[in-house]
């Protein structure tokens, strides 16, 4: 470690990797051995007007797609 000062990629990649079930704002979230979220969250949102910031009519949680098998 070093502190105070900011960490080198390679550990905060690793960090990430190693994350499992984070609460985080949107919901829990893992990462794969690639750095990939396992399962994705796409908000659906819908604007009356222009300036409208928009309200979200429907959450779609995608999981990530199984690896192709080799045959």
């Amino acid at each position: 470690m070093n502190p105070g000062k900011k960490p080198p990629r390679t550990d905060v990649s690793t960090a990430a990797r190693n994350l499992k079930g984070f609460k985080g704002i949107t919901g829990s979230i893992e990462f794969d051995n690639k750095g990939d979220p396992v399962k994705a969250k796409y908000f659906v949102l819908q604007f009356d007007k222009q300036s409208d910031p928009g309200k979200v009519v429907k959450v779609i949680d995608q999981q990530e797609p199984a690896a192709a098998k080799k045959s």
